[in-house]
């Protein structure tokens, strides 16, 4: 008898624990790791397992009631335009945070913006285009195309291809047929040879495919009859629903989030190395917590002046040959590299192990035919005039006012 009272006792035992246990990591799910997970706090949050207290909402409103058109839409209702712009997820931002917006509003020209063609990049997107005929078709007055500054060099490590086509009937087909949402994920920032613009939950970024194990344990713990907040969906196959997470997925996701938390500590970047984390000298961003901490995605650091002059030389005689092609057609060429949020910020990371980015000050001394939008020049007195929130702490992209300081900056004429 005895013993079996002992018994009795030790399985209380277990299971107070395990509750105990269960509990503590929904506390801490709910105060803090859910925030990343969600996304709601920007996709360097969400991949980085960083909480960020805050995050920026602009109440500034347009006055112009036009907006810039999406190709695919364009498409079904054509009209004359006066901008095309080729960009990655930059230029797929709405509203305030849009700078074609601003554009419109400071110019009242009409614009279509169009996303990247299947997998390529701004620059391969453009050349397909412009080979097609489809820009002939669309007699714009300027084209502006817009890729983020950590893809510009590597990607003219080769002379570009100035022949790449597709029939234009395949090219209607693709932007008809695909349904694109935004805002963009972490997925879809720009990459080697990864430009498609899609949203994948089911990709290994979500790290929600490695718990399985712990799925099964809390499966069984359920036949003891204990019960769980209902929202708390453990029992179904697993699903990837961001609002309805599993129990499992909760555990996995506070376990990365501790193993980050010691990696940045130590490292000063996640544990896959996709963040990385700095100490700014004085307060960039409104955050309470972060006001001083600087995120950003791996590839600022990974392609820091990866080309050498190499890159700058074929990129600019990629775009004043383009220039020129346009021209014959009475059309202007704007090439638009937005800044990294690691170069804009550079002057104030403490303890930086890394070198500067050069790739601004190296494409200021070629001859061009282009047009340059510098937008490190263009922001860059923002920043060290002390104004904040240019970029999302928590985020890879740049939010208002930073679209608008670039947008005021540009001055259309004629060709």
């Amino acid at each position: 008898m005895k013993t079996s009272n002992t018994f009795q006792k030790f399985n209380i035992l277990i299971i107070l624990i395990i509750f105990i246990f269960i509990i503590i990591n929904l506390l801490y799910w709910i105060s803090f790791t859910q925030y990343s997970w969600k996304g709601e706090r920007g996709d360097l949050s969400r991949i980085g397992y960083i909480y960020i207290d805050k995050y920026p909402i602009c109440s500034t409103q347009l006055n112009s009631d036009k907006s810039v058109v999406d190709f695919s839409d364009y498409l079904n209702n054509p009209s004359s335009v006066d901008i095309i712009i080729f960009g990655d997820s930059f230029s797929q931002a709405y509203g305030i945070n849009s700078y074609q917006n601003h554009i419109i509003n400071n110019t009242n020209y009409s614009i279509v913006n169009i996303k990247p063609y299947k997998a390529y990049n701004s620059f391969d997107t453009f050349t397909i285009f412009y080979n097609s005929g489809l820009i002939d078709e669309i007699k714009p007055k300027y084209v502006i195309i817009e890729q983020v500054e950590r893809v510009c060099e590597y990607t003219f490590l080769e002379p570009k291809n100035i022949a790449l086509n597709e029939t234009r009937e395949e090219i209607l087909k693709q932007y008809s047929d695909r349904e694109i949402q935004f805002p963009i994920s972490i997925n879809s920032l720009p990459g080697s040879q990864l430009n498609r613009v899609t949203i994948n939950n089911d990709s290994p970024n979500n790290s929600q495919s490695s718990n399985t194990k712990i799925s099964s344990i809390l499966f069984n713990l359920t036949q003891t009859g204990l019960s769980f907040p209902p929202y708390i969906n453990f029992i179904k196959n697993k699903t990837n629903d961001r609002n309805n997470p599993q129990i499992d997925v909760i555990l996995g996701e506070n376990l990365n989030y501790f193993e980050n938390f010691f990696s940045y500590a130590i490292f000063q970047h996640s544990v896959d190395k996709k963040v990385y984390k700095f100490r700014l000298s004085k307060p960039m961003f409104s955050s309470v917590t972060d006001d001083k901490t600087l995120l950003v995605y791996c590839e600022d650091i990974d392609n820091l002046n990866k080309s050498g002059e190499t890159g700058i030389v074929n990129l600019n005689t990629y775009l004043n040959f383009m220039s020129q092609k346009l021209k014959e057609r009475n059309i202007k060429l704007y090439f638009m590299p937005v800044v990294n949020k690691y170069n804009l910020h550079y002057n104030f990371i403490e303890n930086n192990p890394y070198p500067p980015s050069n790739f601004f000050e190296k494409l200021r001394k070629t001859d061009k035919d282009y047009t340059f939008i510098d937008t490190k020049e263009i922001l860059i007195n923002h920043v060290d005039n002390g104004e904040i929130d240019l970029w999302s702490v928590g985020d890879t992209h740049w939010i208002w006012p930073s679209p608008e300081y670039v947008a005021d900056s540009i001055n259309f004429t004629q060709t």
